[in-house]
C-alpha cells in the first residue's frame, strides 16, 4: 500500500481511536468527581484530585520524551495507551474494597501518567499526518466524533447512576468497566495507524533554555497566555460539580445535563469555528473564544446568588451558561492546538509540546492550590457563600489573563482581520 492510502486510512483510524477515549472519558474521568463525593471527599480533597493527578500526567511527558529518543513514536503511544487502559481496573476494584479519597487519587494519578508519557509522541506523530492547510477541518471532523461519543456516554452513564443510585458503588463499577472497553477500542485502533517515516532529525533543547527564550518566541508567549489562563480556571473549576451537587441539591439527572449540554453545543459549534479560523486565523479567534469563557464563572456567581433557592430556575440557568461556554470551547481547543501546531517544526515538535504540557500541569496544579487555600481562608472567617467568591476570583483572574498575555501572542499567518 502506498504512502498516501495509508495515511488516509490513518486519518479514519484517529478519528475512531479519538472517540474510543472519549468513551473513556465520558464513563471515566467525567464521573470522577461524583464518585469520590460519593465516597466522602471534601472541596479540598476535589479541589486535589481536579489538579495533582493532572500534575503528575504533565511531569510524565519529561520521561516520554526521553523515550522517544530511543524508539517510534507509534511504539510509545500504543504502549502508554494500553498502560492507561490496564490503570482503569483498579478504579473499577476501588469501590469494592475501601473508602479511601487519598488512595483514589494516588490511582487516578498513575492513570493520568500512563497516558501523558505518550503525549510528546503523540502530537508529533498527527502534527506529521495531517498536512497544515487541513489541520482546522480535519480537527473539527475528528472533535465532532469524539464529542458525539463523549455525549452519549456520559448520557448513559448518568441514566445509570441515576437508575442504581441505592446500589451507587455498582453504578460506578459499571461506568469503569465502559471506561474500559472504550480505551480497549482506542487502543486497537491506534495499532492500526501508520507512522510516516521521520524525515527531520530530532533537536534536543534542554528545558532551561526553554524557560530562558519563553517570552523571545510565539510558542513561549502561547505557552505563558494557556498556562496562566489555566492556573485561572482551575481556582474555580474543580468546584462547579461540587457546588451543583451539594449545594444546588441537583441529582445524577441534572448534574448530567449540566455535563451534555456544553458537550452538544461543541459538537455543533466545532465546523463554524473551523470555517472562521481560516478565514481569520488562530489568534483572533481564540481571543473571541477566551472572552466567552471569562464570564462563565460570572454566570456561576449570578446564578448561586439570585436562583440557589429555585431548583429549577437555577438548572435552566447553568444549562444556558454552559451551552455558551461549550461554544466557547469549541473554538479554543481549535485555536489552540493549531497554533502549537504552526508555531512548531517537526523536529521540535515532542520536545515543546512536552515541554508546554510540564508548564501547563504546574499551572493546573497551581491554580487547585489556590482553590484550596481559599476555601480554607473563606471557611476559617465563616465567609458566606466561599464558592461563590471562588468564582468571582477565577472571573477577575481570567480577565486579566486575557488583556495582559492575548496581546503577546502575534499571529504567525496573514488572515482577514475581524474586529
Amino acid at each position: 500500500m502506498d504512502e498516501k492510502k495509508q495515511l488516509e486510512k490513518t486519518k479514519k483510524h484517529s478519528i475512531i481511536d479519538g472517540a474510543g477515549m472519549s468513551i473513556m472519558v465520558g464513563a471515566g474521568e467525567q464521573y470522577v468527581i461524583p464518585y469520590a463525593l460519593h465516597l466522602g471527599a471534601t472541596a479540598p480533597q476535589i479541589a486535589i484530585l481536579s489538579t495533582f493527578p493532572s500534575f503528575l500526567g504533565a511531569l510524565s511527558q519529561q520521561v516520554g520524551l526521553k523515550i522517544l529518543n530511543k524508539t517510534k513514536r507509534k511504539n510509545v503511544v500504543v504502549a502508554t495507551a494500553l498502560a492507561q487502559t490496564l490503570s482503569i481496573i483498579p478504579l473499577f476494584i476501588l469501590p469494592f474494597l475501601t473508602k479511601n479519597t487519598p488512595l483514589l487519587i494516588l490511582l487516578f494519578g498513575l492513570y493520568y501518567m500512563s497516558s501523558n508519557i505518550g503525549g510528546p509522541a503523540w502530537n508529533s506523530w498527527i502534527g506529521e499526518i495531517i498536512p497544515q492547510g487541513q489541520r482546522a477541518r480535519y480537527f473539527a471532523k475528528r472533535n465532532k466524533y469524539t464529542t458525539i461519543a463523549l455525549f452519549s456516554t456520559v448520557l448513559i452513564s448518568g441514566l445509570v447512576l441515576q437508575v442504581l443510585e441505592a446500589q451507587a458503588f455498582l453504578g460506578f463499577g459499571i461506568l469503569f468497566g465502559i471506561a474500559f472497553i472504550g480505551r480497549s477500542i482506542s487502543v486497537y485502533h491506534l495499532t492500526r495507524q501508520h507512522e510516516p517515516p521521520t524525515e527531520h532529525p530530532k533537536i534536543s533543547i534542554p528545558f532551561k533554555n526553554f524557560l530562558k527564550d519563553l517570552r523571545n518566541e510565539p510558542f513561549g508567549n502561547f505557552v505563558i497566555f494557556r498556562s496562566a489562563m489555566s492556573l485561572s480556571m482551575m481556582v474555580a473549576a474543580p468546584f462547579f460539580a461540587v457546588y451543583m451537587l451539594r449545594n444546588l441539591g441537583f441529582n445524577y439527572i441534572a448534574y448530567t445535563a449540566a455535563i451534555l449540554v456544553p458537550m452538544l453545543v461543541k459538537a455543533l459549534t466545532t465546523k463554524v469555528w473551523a470555517r472562521y479560523i481560516e478565514k481569520y486565523g488562530n489568534k483572533a479567534l481564540m481571543h473571541t473564544s477566551t472572552a466567552i469563557i471569562t464570564v462563565v464563572p460570572l454566570g456561576w456567581f449570578a446564578t448561586g446568588l439570585f436562583l440557589s433557592n429555585n431548583p429549577v430556575s437555577a438548572l435552566v440557568a447553568i444549562l444556558l451558561i454552559e451551552a455558551a461556554s461549550g461554544m466557547a470551547w469549541a473554538g479554543f481547543e481549535l485555536t489552540t492546538f493549531n497554533y502549537m501546531l504552526e508555531t512548531t517544526t517537526p523536529a521540535l515538535r515532542a520536545t515543546f509540546f512536552g515541554y508546554f504540557s510540564t508548564i501547563f500541569g504546574c499551572a493546573v496544579l497551581g491554580g487547585g492550590i489556590v482553590g484550596v487555600i481559599l476555601t480554607k481562608i473563606l471557611a476559617s472567617i465563616n465567609a458566606s457563600g466561599p464558592l461563590l467568591v471562588i468564582f468571582i476570583i477565577s472571573f477577575i483572574l481570567r480577565l486579566l489573563t486575557m488583556h495582559i498575555f492575548i496581546p503577546r501572542i502575534p499571529e504567525v499567518a496573514i488572515h482577514q482581520k475581524i474586529s
